[in-house]
């Protein structure tokens, strides 16, 4: 069976500055991958080039059979929202929107109802224990629940894959314990393929496979 994600020799630089040197890798489909490495060593790069949100150098990814870098942009823009699902550090949520329509918003960009939208992400922050918090704005909203939030916005459109920059680098150690167990119930009983990039060595031990990163070279 062939790879449901396929990095092969990646590059990426910064006028003189390479961040990420022939970097390659594979992922299956459903597992659960964990990249690490120190501040600098190019996790965060990593992670925009596999969400389209940048463009390498040199090589090629290839997410569930679909060579993603030879997309025209607005191609891109449709397999970004529908195909890849984002958790980003310190969740991004509109703070004008409540939690239910922050969770909606990518499912009304993709073309769905209102109504279908709603439905979807009512029954999404139902199974992330939210659903007493759909009404409230972030700013009501505690650091976990936030990231909850967020984490409901990244899989209402069923994405193939899910990608998370340093999810729980701004939550306490209880806010933390809650997204970790999040991450472990999504992947065991969704089969969501994840690569979530962290500095966190108790989150990333509960993944199927570690990369270390460092100076922009896989090490392991």
């Amino acid at each position: 069976m062939p790879p449901f994600v396929q990095v092969e020799q990646l590059k990426k630089s910064f006028g003189k500055l390479e961040v990420l040197h022939n970097i390659s890798f594979r992922v299956d489909k459903g597992e659960y991958v964990a990249i690490m490495g120190s501040s600098g060593s190019g996790k965060t790069t990593l992670l925009q080039l596999l969400g389209l949100l940048d463009t390498p150098n040199e090589g090629t990814i290839s997410i569930n059979g679909i060579a993603t870098i030879s997309l025209s942009e607005r191609k891109k823009d449709i397999f970004r929202n529908q195909r890849i699902g984002f958790v980003f550090q310190f969740h991004e949520l509109l703070p004008e929107f409540t939690a239910l329509e922050n969770t909606m918003l990518p499912a009304l960009i993709r073309g769905d109802s209102f109504r279908t939208a709603r439905k979807k992400a009512e029954e999404l922050l139902e199974v992330l224990s939210l659903q007493h918090r759909s009404a409230h704005k972030p700013s009501e909203l505690s650091g976990g629940e936030k990231q909850r939030v967020a984490v409901a916005r990244a899989l209402i459109n069923k994405p193939d894959l899910l990608l998370a920059d340093e999810p729980s680098g701004s939550l306490d150690e209880a806010h933390k314990e809650e997204l970790h167990e999040l991450f472990d119930n999504v992947k065991n009983n969704w089969g969501q393929t994840m690569i979530i990039a962290t500095h966190d060595n108790h989150l990333a031990q509960r993944a199927d496979r570690i990369l270390r990163l460092e100076h922009g070279v896989i090490l392991s």
